[in-house]
């Protein structure tokens, strides 16, 4: 098969009268704008980047389990070199996402040029505390990779948890997006639960606490709500109340 090279843009334009439909969407840009009192747009982006978010996430499972979610040509002797490149570039795109969230926040709130000029190092702030809170969340996922595996017979070793479950990799990224929830990072927090969504089914608000050794199973379409209180050793399918508590399976 034989692949065409896009139209130009002059090409295009021509073609579809694109000149109207521009200048449309510019004037209901600006209608919207002006009723919700933005009218000033700052110069360049204002809110964090999906596909950057996206980018952190996957290199922090890179981190947390750098032999299973990591780069393929990774080996044991290299891991610590590996986790402490990626985690510190990883933390810069963080801190830079972070301070977008804060400016947008104190944009809102109109808060004093003074304010807003602590916002880089309230970034960085969050930013190491995400990267201290790592090791207590990977021993959480340990106990939840180990609880899948022992309830889910059709599952043959732990590698088959970490690279085929949803309710796994559901969990690994509400665990990022609870601890940046609690530090106060709630928009960040809310682009990785819709990221774990979008991956998994599995609706999870960053707010809700959630036990170690939990599994989600068969999950496509479960929603667990923002005050859900799951104990640890939690097995659940399905919607999820507020709080639910320890036992069997939840339906």
């Amino acid at each position: 098969m034989t692949l065409l090279a896009p139209p130009s843009a002059a090409a295009s334009d021509a073609v579809f009268e694109l000149d109207e439909v521009v200048s449309a969407l510019r004037h209901v840009r600006l209608n919207w704008r002006e009723a919700s009192g933005r009218a000033r747009e700052p110069a360049g982006r204002e809110l964090p980047s999906p596909d950057t978010v996206s980018h952190i996430v996957d290199d922090l499972c890179g981190v947390l389990f750098p032999m299973r979610l990591g780069p393929p040509e990774l080996r044991p002797l290299e891991e610590d070199v590996y986790v402490r490149r990626t985690l510190g570039q990883t933390l810069q795109f963080l801190q830079g996402q972070v301070r977008l969230e804060l400016a947008q926040e104190a944009r809102v709130r109109a808060l004093a040029a003074q304010e807003q000029l602590a916002l880089h190092d309230q970034a960085r702030a969050i930013s190491h505390a995400l990267a201290r809170a790592l090791p207590s969340i990977r021993s959480q996922l340990d106990a939840d990779v180990a609880a899948a595996f022992k309830t889910q017979p059709d599952t043959r070793s732990i590698e088959e948890v970490l690279l085929c479950s949803p309710g796994l990799r559901a969990l690994i990224h509400h665990r990022i997006a609870h601890q940046l929830h609690l530090l106060g990072a709630r928009l960040l927090a809310r682009m990785v639960a819709d990221l774990a969504h979008t991956r998994t089914g599995i609706d999870i608000h960053p707010g809700a606490r959630i036990g170690a050794g939990c599994t989600i199973d068969h999950g496509t379409g479960l929603v667990i709500e923002h005050h859900a209180v799951l104990p640890a050793g939690t097995r659940l399918s399905g919607s999820v109340p507020a709080r639910v508590q320890p036992g069997p399976a939840t339906a």
